[in-house]
């Protein structure tokens, strides 16, 4: 059977009215990601109660009435691995997605694992197994197989009733609060954008330079955004982040002199030298006041790696015993900061992340105890499995 195409503004409309009465909607793309800055939708699928359907965006539909749908709290969107499905749609109506329930990431939340693939989760959750055969497919080609058809309606097809069967875990075990604590994250602008003074950051080995060089490498790293996002280019096809490094700590001052930068691909240099000069002489003119800083990071004695490590080894055992992926509980630099305020005495309660909200209420107290030496850890001899002990 061939796959059935959402192919008039009408026939959107009517899904999307369909989506609406009843609450929900299944919902996944292919798109290129490959040579451009913003991706290139290039399909989408879409599952309601009883049908699913494929939605061309370079057809006769206007798109519209589902970037509404996305952006509207009172529908479910119903996504696994949702993230890059809604920069897309993010990136298309500039409206924030609301009301998400990734997959994934409710996955997670029961121990599944917090990188669980689709055929993962439908082969654990529901005992189907999918084959997938098109991952590499160039979704832009028309027309699109009926191998590439069915391959996409397989995202969707069974993403409901997943949702039911996850929605109903995570309540027995009191949890539906906590994941939409978690998913909120895609609620907030700052998730899909950077701010222009914070680029810098993401740009590879930045911590190497000193507070002016900083200041420089803000400058050209707005720059690149800018022209990578007028070029529709990858960021470090106009310049690799190393190289944008190197030009913050020689800061040449000249056309000429940037020639001399190894790296830096001559036909970009004429193209746009004038303006990598211009934004080298921008942050070299940031006054002191307002370069960036960096808390250098400091040797950290094995002392304090053994502790972190132990830590880390306790939510483990922790999570397993809680069914929860560890994953989700905290970073490696939450942990040190954790243990390293413990050890100062001076752990803010009110404010640190493992300590905050479902984290917090999860095993906020739990790691406070188990530092202060209240919890203990030993094997049990006939399973061999690590055993939590409240210490008299």
């Amino acid at each position: 059977m061939s796959a059935t195409y959402l192919k008039t503004d009408r026939e959107l409309e009517e899904l999307c009215r369909q989506a609406r009465d009843e609450g929900r909607i299944g919902l996944d793309t292919e798109f290129h990601r490959e040579r451009r800055y913003t991706p290139k939708l290039a399909l989408v699928q879409l599952a309601v109660e009883g049908r699913e359907v494929l939605l061309d965006p370079f057809g006769e539909a206007d798109l519209g009435p589902l970037d509404e749908l996305v952006a509207d709290a009172s529908v479910v969107k119903v996504l696994h691995a949702a993230s890059q499905d809604l920069e897309i749609f993010f990136g298309r109506s500039r409206q924030v997605p609301r009301n998400v329930f990734d997959t994934q990431i409710a996955a997670a939340m029961l121990g599944m694992g917090a990188q669980i693939s689709l055929l993962g989760l439908v082969e654990s959750l529901l005992g189907i197994r999918l084959s997938k055969g098109a991952t590499f497919t160039d979704w832009l080609e028309r027309p699109l197989s009926t191998r590439q058809e069915d391959y996409a309606l397989a995202d969707v097809e069974h993403l409901l009733e997943m949702h039911d069967e996850l929605a109903r875990r995570l309540d027995e075990l009191g949890r539906t609060g906590w994941l939409a604590e978690e998913l909120r994250r895609f609620e907030r602008e700052s998730y899909y954008e950077i701010p222009p003074e914070e680029l810098y950051t993401r740009v590879k080995r930045f911590s190497s330079l000193r507070s002016r060089g900083l200041a420089v490498l803000s400058a050209l790293a707005i720059w690149r955004e800018d022209a990578a996002r007028a070029q529709n280019r990858p960021r470090r096809s106009i310049v690799a982040d190393e190289v944008l490094v190197e030009l913050a700590r020689s800061t040449p001052d000249s056309v000429k002199e940037l020639g001399r930068t190894r790296g830096l691909h001559p036909g970009e240099i004429k193209r746009s030298g004038t303006d990598i000069v211009a934004a080298i002489e921008r942050g070299l003119a940031t006054p002191d006041d307002q370069c960036p800083v960096l808390v250098r990071d400091r040797a950290v004695p094995r002392e304090m790696e053994l502790a972190v490590s132990f830590v880390q080894s306790f939510l483990k055992i922790y999570c397993s015993k809680v069914g929860i992926d560890p994953i989700l509980m905290a970073s490696g630099a939450d942990i040190e900061s954790l243990v390293s305020a413990h050890l100062q005495g001076r752990i803010d309660v009110d404010r640190h992340p493992v300590l905050q909200g479902w984290r917090g209420e999860l095993v906020g107290n739990r790691v406070l105890a188990f530092l202060r030496g209240e919890i203990g850890v030993r094997l049990d001899p006939k399973s061999v499995m690590p055993i939590l002990d409240d210490v008299g």
